[in-house]
């Protein structure tokens, strides 16, 4: 009993537990076959009580340590602001050169979309900036810990279009344009000492990209 609540409260086990159970959770429930999601959702459910519990009762990690400090908030999300404008220029264009169109500006008149797109956006940012980037600051220098934390993120891009058939070129795409994209929001957290200028970029690059949308975007739900 005592070997099991040693390896219970473990950081590593934590770790690896809780990002195992989130990815077969995700992959389940993008299924989208009943069965499976209410599968997947019991997996996601009992990975987050573990999480949370684990996390709260803890000795080498609390939710200070997430680093949700509202230090600087007006120049960090000004900063976000612009480098999500900067970020959507560039990428608008790289997709026009990929796909021959240009991304929509613009409002498609969804709220519960943009609820959807900026409550995902901040659940992933906690999780993979927030919790796994600051829990590998435990054993990783640097370079190590930004590289594991946005490869687990741009690999959580890949399980949710797991099951969309597409070809693996577009997902190695997608995991190079998630890791190129998430490599300076990570370094940013490190530098500033706080999450709220990435969590700001990351809804406002989303809103820019998805707003548009008039239906809630399929990766959502």
């Amino acid at each position: 009993m005592i070997l099991a609540r040693k390896v219970f409260y473990d950081p590593r086990f934590e770790l690896s537990a809780t990002i195992t159970g989130f990815y077969t959770g995700t992959l389940l429930y993008y299924t989208r076959q009943v069965p499976l999601q209410v599968l997947g959702s019991a997996i996601l459910t009992t990975a987050a009580v573990y999480w949370g519990y684990s996390v709260r009762q803890g000795t080498v990690m609390s939710l200070r340590d997430f680093k949700l400090t509202t230090h600087k908030l007006g120049v960090n999300t000004l900063i976000a602001i612009g480098l999500a404008i900067f970020g959507w220029f560039y990428f608008s264009l790289y997709n026009y050169l990929t796909r021959e169109h240009w991304l929509r500006l613009g409002y498609g008149g969804n709220l519960a979309g943009v609820f959807a797109i900026i409550a995902v956006a901040s659940a992933e940012e906690v999780f993979f900036r927030g919790y796994v980037q600051n829990r590998l600051g435990l054993y990783c220098p640097l370079w190590c810990r930004v590289l594991l934390a946005v490869a687990a993120m741009a690999l959580y891009k890949n399980v949710v279009h797991f099951w969309e058939g597409m070809p693996i070129v577009l997902h190695i795409e997608l995991f190079l344009v998630g890791v190129l994209h998430n490599v300076f929001a990570s370094l940013w957290m490190e530098w500033s000492g706080s999450l709220i200028g990435p969590l700001a970029l990351h809804v406002f690059w989303d809103l820019l990209v998805y707003a548009p949308l008039k239906t809630i975007p399929p990766w959502v739900i």
